[in-house]
């Protein structure tokens, strides 16, 4: 999920996974020439390596060349991806990288090792990709359905805003 007022366009044609690492960079890179606005990559495949074996297994040429196309392109702010139905955070460069859970499953898969690995019927919390204007922030976002009952402005009996000024003290603007 994406929250915030996003200024950058975006493209929903995408290349079929079976083409080449090549014809899928090509791609990318007229993506990204469209626009030198901030940007975010929604990808499926994990763009970097992650340390399970099986799922590295797009190729040195895919890695070395996303890292090349987005050195080219300062405006690429996050990528997020899945496929690996672990959570996992990494960089390409200084660009961070997000690979989401599964709502499904997780896998459970030795990093390092290359193990077979298992599933596990956990699901993850839905993840919130939050544009403030100069730069997203990435986390869960569990809303439950008691929140309304447990907010702490109503357990202290005070009003959120004055609530804020306390909790500021000498910070309040």
């Amino acid at each position: 999920m994406i929250s915030g007022s996003w200024p950058s366009t975006a493209t929903w044609t995408t290349p079929n996974c079976r083409n080449s690492a090549e014809q899928r960079l090509r791609w990318l890179e007229e993506a990204l020439a469209k626009s030198d606005r901030p940007t975010l990559i929604a990808i499926h495949h994990p763009p970097m390596k992650t340390g399970v074996h099986f799922i590295d297994m797009v190729g040195e040429e895919w890695y070395r060349g996303i890292s090349e196309a987005l050195a080219r392109n300062p405006q690429v702010q996050l990528i997020i991806c899945g496929h690996g139905h672990m959570e996992l955070i990494g960089r390409i460069g200084a660009v961070p990288v997000y690979m989401a859970g599964s709502t499904a499953h997780q896998l459970i898969a030795g990093r390092v090792k290359d193990r077979a690995p298992a599933f596990d019927p956990s699901r993850v919390a839905p993840v919130l990709h939050q544009w403030l204007g100069d730069v997203f922030v990435s986390g869960d976002n569990p809303w439950p359905a008691w929140v309304e009952e447990k907010r702490i402005d109503k357990s202290a009996g005070v009003d959120w805003a004055e609530l804020k000024d306390r909790m500021r003290g000498s910070l309040k603007p």
